[in-house]
């Protein structure tokens, strides 16, 4: 919320009035839905969340960043938690964004295989090293703690895992040509646990 505030601060230097308008009332819509009581939500209502911070980041980075969802409508219903997908959003604007270029993209894909669901989070930033990120897949599996730049990551694979249980799967990779593509996979027999439990 903080650091929100003070990208609005900062464009309400050199922005009319109704640009910042817009944007302190993008931030207000997302900051009523974050402090619902509700922590069980649907992907959907996650994907919305996430649609309202990254319409906050396009007023930082006005034509330079654009995004686009592909999820299909299957996926929209699944029980989550709330408030994970952001974070994923953000280590693209902490360590892929490059604020030169005039083309910075996040791309989230969603799609039903026969035993599973994938979402996919894929940017055209810039790539992690290989050693790097061996070092960050090897700290996931081993449940080691995230070292400082990562520490985001950690929890959003902490949370996902202890609901989810041994259903649920993350996979980082860096894409062929440009940018990181982390991949979120979900058994349908993990889902149905949950919605089960959650009827109970």
């Amino acid at each position: 919320l903080y650091n929100t505030l003070e990208v609005i601060r900062s464009s309400a230097l050199v922005n009319s009035a109704d640009y910042t308008s817009d944007a302190i009332a993008t931030l207000g819509a997302l900051y009523r839905d974050i402090v619902k009581s509700d922590n069980i939500i649907t992907l959907g209502d996650e994907l919305n969340l996430l649609q309202k911070y990254l319409k906050i980041m396009e007023f930082k980075y006005p034509n330079r960043f654009f995004y686009q969802f592909n999820v299909e409508p299957a996926l929209l219903a699944l029980p989550t938690v709330k408030f994970w997908l952001q974070p994923l959003a953000e280590n693209f604007f902490v360590h892929g964004f490059d604020p030169e270029s005039e083309f910075n993209l996040l791309l989230v894909n969603g799609w039903e295989e026969d035993r599973r669901y994938v979402l996919e989070i894929a940017d055209n930033g810039v790539r992690i090293a290989e050693e790097r990120l061996a070092d960050i897949r090897n700290k996931l599996a081993r449940g080691d703690d995230a070292p400082a730049d990562n520490i985001g990551l950690r929890n959003v694979y902490t949370r996902l895992h202890f609901f989810y249980g041994a259903g649920f799967s993350m996979n980082i990779d860096n894409n062929e040509e440009a940018g990181v593509k982390i991949s979120v996979i979900l058994s349908k027999e993990a889902v149905g646990d949950v919605q089960a439990v959650d009827r109970g």
